[in-house]
This record gives structure tokens, C-alpha cells and sequence, in this order.
């Protein structure tokens, strides 16, 4: 996106999304029942309600945790054999401020291998290809990690969590398919919120279920979360194992869930590190919790994405003249003041978390001025291809002045244009 087209969307005021239909909380979605057979059943009524009413879909809000590929493999692989789902596509959503969950969003290819009931229907290569172009891009922008979005589909209970997904259906005659939203921000992933295994694990190792939501296991699923000072107890390091387990020096341990990059092929952690995942139920309703690590760069002290560069306020994870755009275009604003939501801040300049977009934000933005994630690679190779077809000269032109200029003078053009600004209004 260019420069000029993101100051001019955000002087729109995009913090309003209009809704038509009701919006669900993640935490409403995610209620689960706390004792009984039923413990840690959902118990949200529109969760496996009749996928033939369309007033059954839910609509929820939030930031995405992950892109699809690095945790699943989304390549087209049609077949009949049993248990075979070929591709399968899925992100996890977190709720914003005071709703404290997530949901999983999930497709796969051939439902009808499904164990042991099975699903409805298969999707040919060439229709899982259109499905995935459908999903994974909206009004042209490719939806990544760090997105703001909106999803709105049919929800059904997986293992204690209820998932948004098609209800397992490929079905000739009724529309199961769920969309996916970009809201027309990127605030970048969100801050993880760091536990202890003390939090999810009592002192004989055994998981902490509460139905309430309000402490234990269920308080964190499908959430960022930060465990420090972790060693490996056993398991293979390698792509997509499941068998890693960490632990403390209390004895408590974790099941680890790796992701599917390249980098997972060599460990060079030191004995103890610090590991960012989504934290995750997949093999029990009361329990079978684990930490889902979608990226590591080969680091030594981090298992897991590294956690936001301070100064991106458009999700690049890179600090340059795009971000100082959007920090001078909202100077002055009290994001607290117009209830916009705590993780959208950064997006709108605000780095030091005090909802208001002023001096200190631009004394940080400056201090960190051409600093870049080990990912960003990966988010350049995103946003060059949607840029392809903009003028990209003027942005280039204006990375290479700034970088010339030297941080101290890139403060003070910035505050004197900022005080103009003020002047002029």
C-alpha cells in the first residue's frame, strides 16, 4: 500500500465497522460447560446450531496470529484416501482489549476422508485452489498475520474449542462457506501476554481446566502467549512435530506444537529460552492443551515469532518513512479518549501504549528508525506483490532520503511538521 493511500484511509477514521447482523465475543463463542459429562463441551447455542439458516453464522473481530501456510500444509492434494484431509488452511483470531479469547478458522480439502464419520464432499485440486484464492485474500489485500479482520461462518466444536469452519461440508445446495474480512488496518501482532507454566499446570504436571474461563488453560486458548526461561525435555526439533516438550525448573512441561518452516530443521536455542506460541487445545475437552510455535529465525534466546519492532505502526515489521506518515497523520489524537481498542494503538503511531499519539511516540520511532524483524523478508515478498501494479517511486525516493538524513535530523523535520500542522488547524 502506498504512503499517501495510508494516511488518507486513516484520516477516514477507520476505526468504525459497521455491522449488519449481530457480532459474537471470542469469549462468548468459547463458553464451555465447567462439570458433569458434558465438561468442556461449548455451550454457545449457535455452535453446531442448523447450518441451514444462515441467522446461525457467527461474526467475530480480531487480530490474525498467524499466516495459514506456516502451520498447515494448503497444497492442493485431492484423493479418497481414509483420514487423508489433503490441504488444509487455518488462522487463529484474537479478540481485542476486554474480549480475552480466540478462534480457530478452519477449511480442509476432503472432508469425506474424515474419520471416523466423516464430512460431506471433496474439493478437487482446481476447487481448493479457488477456495484458497477466496479465503486467503479480501478486496485484493492478502490477509497475513497481524491483519485486522472480520470473520463471519457457520462454528462447530472441535475437542473442548469451537472452531469456525465450513461444518465439514462441501454440500451442493447450501452455502457453508465462511469469509474473512480485511478491515483495512495491520497493527501487526500483538503483544504476547507472558504466563508461567504455573498459570496452565498444577504442582503434580496436570492441566488446569475451569470451566469459568477465568484461570487455567481455557483463560489463554487460542491467545499469544510468552513462557520464559524453558529447556527442552524431550522430543524431536524438527517441521510440524508435535513431541517437543518444554519445561521449568519446577517439573512442570508442555507439549510444543512446531510450525513448517525450514528454520524448524536446526535447534540452536540455548539451554534455556524464552518461547511465543498460540496457545492451543487439540486432544481433549478438560485437557490435550499445547503452544503452537508458527516461526522461529534460528535464534538463540526465542522459540517463536519475535515479538513487535517498536516504531511499526503498519505491521511490516520494519521502522521507515511509512510509519512516521501514519504517526504524523494521527499527532495528537487520545486513542484512550475515542475507545479504540488497546491493540490497534500501535497502528495509529501510538508505540509507548499510553493511548495518546504524541512526542514520545516519535522520539521511539526515531530511536529505532530502519530497524527490522528477522521476518520481514517474508512480509516484504506481501507487500511488494500487492504494490506491483503502484507507482512505487515516490516511496523509494522517500526511504532513501530518510536514510541519509540521520536520526537526529529525522526528528526534527518530523516535529517541525507536526507543529505546522497543529498551526494550521
Amino acid at each position: 500500500m502506498k504512503i499517501g493511500s495510508t494516511i488518507q484511509i486513516l484520516a477516514l477514521g477507520m476505526i468504525v465497522f459497521p455491522f449488519s447482523i449481530h457480532a459474537e465475543t471470542h469469549w462468548e463463542l468459547q463458553a464451555v460447560y465447567s462439570d458433569g459429562t458434558l465438561a468442556g463441551y461449548s455451550k454457545y447455542w449457535k455452535v453446531g446450531a442448523d447450518f441451514g439458516d444462515s441467522n446461525n453464522k457467527v461474526v467475530i473481530t480480531g487480530i490474525v496470529l498467524n499466516n495459514p501456510e506456516d502451520i498447515l500444509d494448503t497444497q492442493a492434494n485431492y484423493n479418497m484416501i481414509p483420514g487423508d484431509i489433503g490441504g488444509q488452511w487455518q488462522i487463529y483470531v484474537q479478540g481485542l482489549d476486554g474480549d480475552h479469547a480466540g478462534t480457530a478458522v478452519w477449511i480442509g480439502q476432503n472432508y469425506e476422508n474424515r474419520p471416523p464419520s466423516g464430512g460431506v464432499g471433496r474439493y478437487t485440486n482446481e476447487e481448493w485452489v479457488a477456495e484458497l484464492n477466496r479465503i486467503n485474500f479480501s478486496n485484493g489485500h492478502q490477509i497475513r498475520q497481524g491483519d485486522l479482520v472480520r470473520v463471519t461462518g457457520f462454528a462447530l466444536q472441535y475437542n473442548g474449542k469451537s472452531n469456525i469452519n465450513e461444518r465439514h461440508k462441501k454440500h451442493p445446495d447450501i452455502d457453508t462457506d465462511f469469509t474473512v474480512e480485511w478491515l483495512e488496518q495491520t497493527p501487526g501482532l500483538p503483544e504476547a501476554e507472558v504466563i508461567t507454566l504455573a498459570d496452565i499446570k498444577d504442582s503434580e504436571d496436570k492441566e488446569i481446566f475451569d470451566g469459568t474461563r477465568n484461570i487455567g488453560c481455557e483463560y489463554y486458548q487460542s491467545r499469544l502467549v510468552r513462557i520464559n526461561s524453558v529447556h527442552i525435555v524431550s522430543g524431536t526439533f524438527a517441521p510440524d512435530s508435535d513431541s517437543v516438550y518444554i519445561g521449568d525448573d519446577t517439573g512442570r512441561t508442555l507439549r510444543l506444537k512446531l510450525g513448517l518452516g525450514e528454520t524448524f530443521n536446526t535447534n540452536n536455542l540455548n539451554s534455556t529460552f524464552d518461547v511465543i506460541g498460540i496457545f492451543d487445545q487439540e486432544y481433549g475437552y478438560v485437557d490435550g492443551y499445547r503452544l503452537w510455535v508458527t516461526g522461529y529465525n534460528g535464534g538463540q534466546t526465542i522459540l517463536g515469532i519475535e515479538p513487535p519492532v517498536r516504531g511499526d505502526a503498519n505491521g511490516d515489521r520494519m521502522v521507515n518513512v511509512g510509519d512516521l506518515g501514519i504517526l504524523a497523520a494521527n499527532y495528537g489524537r487520545n486513542l484512550k479518549v475515542e475507545g479504540v481498542d488497546s491493540p490497534l494503538w500501535r497502528s495509529y503511531g501510538d508505540f509507548n501504549g499510553d493511548g495518546v499519539v504524541n512526542v514520545g511516540d516519535l522520539g521511539i520511532l526515531a530511536a529505532n528508525y530502519g530497524a527490522e524483524s528477522s521476518y520481514s523478508a517474508d512480509y516484504a515478498k506481501v507487500f511488494v506483490a500487492q504494490s506491483e501494479s503502484d507507482n512505487t517511486s515516490e516511496e523509494t525516493t522517500a526511504d532513501a532520503i530518510c536514510s541519509g538524513l540521520g536520526l537526529p535530523l529525522i526528528l526534527m523535520l518530523g516535529m517541525m511538521g507536526l507543529m505546522l500542522m497543529k498551526l494550521e488547524e
